[in-house]
Parts: structure tokens; sequence; C-alpha cells
């Protein structure tokens, strides 16, 4: 019983370590989507400074 329980918590926190590096890339793809989105805002409001400078 002893043995089957141990093999059974090792499953259990690999399987939590797999999903917690999942959640590491979706943070990660979040993260980068969200850094390219104020990129492009950021070039949106430069190139309008440029208009109304003229």
């Amino acid at each position: 019983m002893e043995v089957k329980q141990e093999v059974f918590t090792e499953k259990r926190v690999k399987r939590t370590a797999v999903d917690m590096s999942k959640l590491k890339a979706d943070g990660l793809m979040v993260a980068a989507a969200y850094m390219q989105g104020l990129q492009a805002a950021v070039r949106l409001c430069e190139q309008q400074q440029q208009v109304v400078g003229q």
C-alpha cells in the first residue's frame, strides 16, 4: 500500500509540473502578444504625431 501511494504521488507531481510548464508557455504567449499589441499602438501614436506635426 505504501509503495502504491508513493508512485501515485510521484505521477501527480509530474503531471502538475507538466501543467505548470504549459501554463508558463501560455503566459509567455499572452505576454508576447500583449507586447506586440503595445508596440503596434506605440507605432500608431508615433505616426499620428508625425501627421499632426507637419
